[in-house]
């Protein structure tokens, strides 16, 4: 069953059965907000379409974009490179074990937060804070 949105369009035509577009408003976190580039491509119809920033940060942006019921992809450009966690490695507990060992550096020197737990947030069965150096 499909829905009809254009009912002065042929039944033939995919504009018959083409949802309207539908603004939302998109945070991501852990991305560079402050003077970022943003832009929305549409690959149906091969045309860039608009986007709004809405606000940005330092861990996070803001955006205001036109949905529809095709897929179109948001392009965020960063000012400046942001701390990359690099050679992350977990290695499993040692003969039936129950304690992880988990590894990784960054590109600056800045603490890191490592949270778990079930979704949205990760956080629900802990966190740990590490300093600059941890070994």
């Amino acid at each position: 069953m499909n829905q009809v949105w254009n009912a002065s369009a042929p039944i033939w035509e995919p504009d018959h059965y083409a949802m309207p577009p539908q603004t939302f408003d998109l945070t991501l976190a852990n991305i560079r907000g402050l003077d970022a580039q943003v832009s929305v491509f549409d690959p149906l119809t091969n045309t860039s379409v608009g986007v709004t920033l809405l606000t940005g940060n330092a861990t996070s942006i803001t955006v205001r974009v036109e949905a529809t019921d095709s897929p179109r992809l948001l392009r965020v450009q960063e000012s400046q490179q942001g701390p990359l966690v690099l050679s992350a490695v977990l290695c499993e507990p040692v003969s039936g074990g129950t304690i992880y060992q988990l590894s990784f550096s960054s590109t600056v020197p800045v603490t890191a937060e490592v949270t778990w737990g079930s979704l949205p947030n990760r956080t629900s069965l802990g966190n740990i804070t590490f300093d600059q150096a941890v070994s």
